[in-house]
């Protein structure tokens, strides 16, 4: 599943559940998947996204097992995955 948004700050995801992929483009995703709690991995494909705000809080993306982080990410922000309580993999950067 792609994300139907290809802007520079990813705000709000409105899609389906399951596998998320950010697109190319994003440079800083910011409570996008606040109560999603359908979506199970997410992949960030943007080469370019340097921050990872509170992407997933205050309300938690608990459905969340999975989550690829790119080597492009520089800082990601005090509880950015708070409540994401089936997070069980985070792979930071090439691995």
């Amino acid at each position: 599943m792609n994300s139907p948004l290809s802007a520079t700050e990813f705000i709000k995801y409105g899609g389906a559940g399951g596998n998320v992929t950010i697109p190319e483009g994003v440079k800083c995703i910011v409570s996008a998947f606040r109560g999603k709690t359908d979506v199970s991995r997410n992949r960030i494909r943007s080469s370019v996204l340097a921050e990872i705000g509170y992407g997933f809080v205050p309300d938690g993306c608990t459905g969340l097992h999975t989550v690829v982080i790119p080597d492009s990410v520089k800082k990601i922000g005090i509880g950015s995955f708070a409540n994401c309580t089936s997070l069980e993999e985070v792979t930071l950067g090439s691995g």
